[in-house]
């Protein structure tokens, strides 16, 4: 965290520590009413009340100014929940306001420098009290084999309403009525089986009595991640390290089936059914079948819901997953959703007219792209991760600074995580940062690869020095210890304070 010295994913000698998003819902929307006797008021009922204000002074980089800034003042105006965040308004006499927990119960500590000097779960436990700013699931183990899970962040106890559409502000009355404990964020301390584990899925039990969240990730890789751990195998640091590269699709073992079922009576399906049949599901950049799959599920998706949302709509939606994945399942595999009749159409459409209609798209674009043989066609030609310097992300010069594309294997529905822009397929927009595998056993050393490099430095060999390892699944070891960093140097870079 910058300006913040330590870490927040990693080990010492005693605990290690891995970090993730866990989506908690701590900010909420208000619709409040302006008064229309007095501008500077809103309305609470019958209530009108000012506006608190404030100025803020926003430094613009500029380059026609001289010294390559300007500075803009802005009118802030506040609520008794938090900032207006809509000016102009959304109409004569409503504007919206936002509301963060965080921004209330925020601690004078951080949460992360007790994490240095943990030695054990429950000083991870104690320590992440304090970390009240994000919502984080933390998982952590330490020397003596205990494990955790902890979630970070606070939630607010709503009266009425889950947050997911703005709230209407009618009266004085405070729709939060208190904050979630510490002691009842979703956790576990004991574990019944010997693994902990998330995949961004929702975490929270159905028994849990608090609202937790609207939005997180599908549930397809901790399915995937349960299969692998949820057994009786011992398994070392390298099958960990296999695991985070596992590319198998749990989604597309369901979907295949109802696929392959459906296009039996399509003119074009002869070879597309065979490559489908044939599948193990594994997503490898070099599968036929996986490019096959993921162009008729994206193609299906668009045909489900473009017609009732139209094309700018449904792009929207299509740039935030969370929000349709696991519902677009549900319609698929029930089979018989209105959302599949196009209302284009005098016609009914079922799952298969779509299905169909996916397949055809499928297969003219493919052609379109690839050429006219299907069997030349590879789940890698399509589906790359590419590496820009943010010096230059495009056009000349890009590729002096280091502009690299990789063929990826893996999607969004994989523990080896390589998630496609929808609007832009297939091309990676969301991928694993860092994979780390800490055996606390190892007082040497951890496996552990960036995608990229350990710095951020333009033309140093550090920067892009780990792509290929990455990409190959060699595994990098960062030593630990000081006397095997010692051993392993391979360079020493010094920086000292200036004096004066």
């Amino acid at each position: 965290m910058p300006g913040i010295p330590g870490i927040i994913i990693g080990r010492n000698q005693h605990v290690a520590l891995g970090l993730t998003n866990a989506y908690g819902d701590g900010q909420d929307l208000y619709i409040e009413t302006i008064d229309p006797n007095n501008p500077n008021n809103f309305l609470e009922g019958e209530l009108s009340i000012p506006f608190k204000t404030r100025e803020e002074i926003l430094k613009i980089k500029d380059k026609s100014s001289e010294n390559g800034f300007r500075e803009e003042k802005l009118t802030v105006r506040s609520t008794r929940r938090g900032p207006v965040i809509l000016d102009p308004l959304v109409s004569k006499d409503k504007t919206l306001s936002v509301r963060w927990i965080s921004a209330e119960v925020m601690k004078s500590k951080v949460g992360i420098n007790g994490l240095l000097t943990a030695t054990s779960v429950n000083d991870i436990k104690a320590t992440l009290e304090y970390a009240t700013i994000s919502h984080h699931n933390a998982t952590f183990a330490d020397v003596n084999n205990n494990l955790g899970w902890q979630t970070t962040g606070r939630l607010p106890i709503r009266k009425k309403g889950k947050g997911n559409i703005p709230f209407m502000v009618t009266s004085s009355e405070d729709n939060w009525i208190g904050v979630v404990p510490y002691s009842e964020q979703p956790q576990n301390y004991a574990p019944s089986k010997n693994w902990i584990g998330n995949a961004n899925n929702y975490t929270v039990s159905p028994d849990y009595p608090h609202h937790y969240t609207n939005s997180t990730g599908a549930r397809y890789r901790y399915l995937r991640l349960k299969e692998l751990l949820d057994n009786d195998q011992i398994t070392t640091a390298e099958d960990h390290w296999k695991f985070q590269r596992d590319d198998l699709n749990i989604l597309a073992r369901k979907f295949v089936p109802l696929f392959i079922k459906y296009l039996e009576n399509h003119p074009k399906s002869d070879f597309i059914i065979k490559e489908l049949q044939d599948w193990n599901f594994e997503e490898k950049s070099n599968s036929t079948a996986s490019l096959l799959f993921n162009s008729i599920y994206r193609n299906l998706a668009k045909l489900t819901y473009q017609d009732e949302l139209g094309t700018d709509l449904t792009s929207q939606m299509f740039n935030y997953w969370y929000y349709w994945q696991e519902r677009l399942e549900t319609l698929i595999v029930n089979g018989d959703s209105e959302w599949f009749d196009d209302i284009n159409t005098k016609e009914k459409e079922d799952l298969q007219n779509m299905i169909h209609q996916a397949t055809s798209i499928t297969m003219t674009e493919l052609e379109e792209q690839l050429g006219n043989n299907p069997a030349d066609w590879k789940w890698g030609m399509l589906h790359k991760a590419s590496f820009t310097n943010p010096i230059r992300r495009s056009g000349f010069g890009k590729d002096l600074l280091g502009a690299k594309s990789y063929s990826m294997d893996g999607s969004g529905e994989t523990l080896h995580r390589a998630r496609f822009n929808f609007n832009k397929p297939f091309e990676v927009d969301f991928m694993s940062s860092l994979r780390m595998v800490a055996d606390l056993n190892d007082d040497e050393k951890v496996m552990a690869i960036m995608a990229g490099g350990v710095t951020g430095r333009t033309f140093s060999k550090y920067m892009s020095n780990q792509l290929d390892d990455y990409f190959n699944g060699t595994i990098r070891y960062w030593w630990f210890s000081d006397e095997a960093i010692k051993t392993h140097s391979q360079s020493n870079l010094e920086i000292v304070p200036t004096s004066g």
